[in-house]
């Protein structure tokens, strides 16, 4: 048995599927089901179940998972030990959700590329829902979601900072010229909302409902820029972290409404699985993401 050949275990078992992890390694598809076949007949047993294009691990691959991916940690803090952070290569695999993407990767990237050069980092950007079972399936290394706190143990969150949650308007919406505003004021009013599943989308569509109050919802998207946008342009409203539209704030484009019975805060936080090794160069990524969220929340 070698380390190449759990490394190519481990992202088979992570893809579930031979073709996509031997794009993700840039191995041919055959050289991956050769390793894999020479490492059952060392093993003694089946690792994978191969139904049709379905792959799934058996009981003996899911018995070597853990034992694999303490191996290759322990080999790879054994080649790390005496290496200086620039001389360190590899692939980290980071997920974002577009809204903390878009104040965040720049900062982080520079700082990360600064201490890693040799570095490679493989982001993913998606729902929050989408990315915290990709870091369960170990096809992310950790992500940066906004979420409720999480006090679940398969979880462990690296660092938590509570987005306090706006609703935006146009500047020369009449919304705008107001000292202070109800939620009753927005009766009738097109909104465009954030992702599905937000919690604070969410909320904001709850405590409307509650009470009895009409509204619109004429689009969904993720992208927190792009809804800035639209607001800005006119007609609509929205609601959004405020860190997100701050910049939009700043520059006299989009207004951030004094909504007196309207209060919610969202967390971002760092998430990675409990059982998850964390590498010098996982932890330094960890640590720039940690100095951009102080910069910014």
């Amino acid at each position: 048995m070698e380390l190449h050949q759990l490394r190519i275990f481990l992202e088979v078992a992570s893809v579930r599927n031979f073709t996509k992890a031997a794009e993700r390694l840039s191995y041919s598809q055959s050289n991956i089901s050769a390793q894999i076949r020479q490492l059952e007949r060392e093993m003694g047993q089946p690792l994978f179940n191969r139904i049709g294009r379905h792959v799934s691990l058996t009981q003996y691959g899911e018995q070597l998972l853990p034992h694999a991916r303490e191996l290759l940690y322990q080999a790879g803090a054994i080649e790390d030990m005496f290496r200086d952070d620039k001389e360190i290569a590899g692939t980290l695999r980071l997920g974002m959700v577009d809204s903390l993407c878009r104040v965040l990767l720049v900062s982080v990237m520079a700082m990360y590329h600064r201490r890693f050069p040799r570095m490679l980092v493989d982001l993913s950007v998606d729902s929050t829902d989408a990315l915290m079972e990709q870091v369960r399936k170990d096809q992310l290394d950790f992500a940066c979601v906004i979420h409720d706190p999480v006090s679940d143990p398969e979880w462990n969150s690296w660092d938590t900072a509570e987005m306090p949650v706006g609703i935006i308007a146009s500047t020369d919406s009449p919304l705008a010229q107001k000292k202070a505003v109800y939620l009753e004021d927005l009766a009738g009013a097109s909104f465009v909302m954030m992702e599905r599943g937000a919690p604070y989308s969410s909320y904001f569509q709850h405590m409307m409902l509650d009470r009895k109050i009409p509204f619109q919802t004429i689009l969904t998207l993720q992208d927190p820029d792009m809804a800035c946008r639209l607001v800005a342009a006119g007609g609509f409203l929205s609601v959004v972290p405020i860190p997100i539209a701050a910049g939009y704030v700043e520059r006299k484009e989009i207004a951030l409404l004094a909504v007196e019975n309207f209060s919610f805060a969202q967390y971002a936080q760092i998430l990675l699985h409990t059982n998850k090794n964390i590498t010098p160069q996982i932890r330094g990524m960890l640590e720039a993401v940690h100095e951009a969220f102080c910069s910014l929340f």
